[in-house]
């Protein structure tokens, strides 16, 4: 399930774990008040070595040919 940051005017920031369905639907804090939604960056964690990792993937689909330059620029690699 999804983390979302609010907001409270009193106790300031706070995260909860809600279903999208519910994102949209008012929230308010333990006093009563009206919670503020924050919106934040994405955060990504990308494997050690991901390039290779996609690389190779795409390889073991194709393992006869080499790589394409499109293949490359889609996996970041060029």
């Amino acid at each position: 399930m999804p983390i979302y940051a609010f907001k409270c005017p009193e106790h300031g920031e706070t995260e909860r774990r809600l279903p999208m369905a519910d994102v949209g639907k008012p929230q308010a804090c333990h006093c009563g008040r009206p919670l503020t939604r924050i919106y934040s960056p994405l955060s990504i964690r990308v494997k050690k070595g991901g390039r290779e990792t996609v690389l190779d993937t795409l390889n073991r689909e194709h393992s006869k040919t080499r790589p394409t330059r499109e293949t490359l620029l889609l996996a970041g690699g060029l």
